[in-house]
C-alpha cells in the first residue's frame, strides 16, 4: 500500500509541474486568504500550490456536505491552501521529495541524502514542514485555528471535524 501511495505521489508531483501559474492565480479560492497569507501562498513551489488548491477544492465540497458555518469554512479553506507552506522555507527538489516518500525508515533516508548537504537539508524541511508552516502562519498573524491545524495535519486522527476533513482531503490530493 505504501509503495502505491509513493508512486501516486511521484505522479502527482510530475503532473503538478505542468500547471500554469495563471491557472493558479485565477482560482477563486485564493480570495479566502488575507494579503499576508496570499504572499505566503505565492512563495510556495508550484507543485505545492496546485496540491493546496486541490486539497481546498475537496475541503470545500466536504464542508458543504457537513453544513459548516461560513467562518469555519473560511478557516478550513485557508488551512487547506496553506497546509504545506512550511516546505517553502527551502527550495525542495524532486529527489528529496521522492526519497521522503520512500517506504523506509528515516535513518536510511538520512543516509541516502547524507551524500549531499543540500538534499539532506531539504529532507529535514519535508519532515518538519508542518511545524515550520505553523510558525510562518503564526508570524503572519493567521488565526490560531489555522496555525493549529497546519501544525497537526500529519498528526494522529483528531476529534476536530475541520482537521478530519483536512487530513482526508490532503491524503486524497
Amino acid at each position: 500500500m505504501r509503495t502505491f501511495r509513493f508512486a501516486r505521489g511521484v505522479c502527482r508531483i510530475l503532473l503538478h509541474l505542468g500547471v500554469h501559474r495563471r491557472d493558479i492565480l485565477d482560482d477563486s479560492l485564493l480570495g479566502t486568504l488575507s494579503p499576508v497569507q496570499a504572499r505566503l501562498f505565492l512563495s510556495m513551489q508550484r507543485a505545492d500550490q496546485v496540491h493546496g488548491l486541490a486539497t481546498a477544492k475537496k475541503c470545500q465540497k466536504l464542508a458543504a456536505q457537513h453544513g459548516l458555518a461560513s467562518e469555519r469554512r473560511r478557516l478550513l479553506l485557508q488551512t487547506a491552501l496553506l497546509h504545506d507552506v512550511g516546505k517553502s522555507v527551502e527550495n525542495v527538489g524532486i529527489l528529496a521529495r521522492v526519497v521522503h516518500g520512500l517506504p523506509m525508515e528515516e535513518r536510511w533516508k538520512a543516509i541516502l541524502l547524507s551524500f549531499s548537504r543540500r538534499q539532506g537539508k531539504q529532507l529535514l524541511v519535508l519532515a518538519a514542514h508542518a511545524q515550520l508552516g505553523a510558525d510562518l502562519l503564526r508570524e503572519a498573524g493567521s488565526d490560531a485555528a489555522v496555525v493549529a491545524m497546519v501544525a497537526d495535519h500529519h498528526g494522529p486522527a483528531s476529534q476536530d471535524i475541520l482537521l478530519q476533513i483536512l487530513q482526508t482531503c490532503d491524503e486524497q490530493s
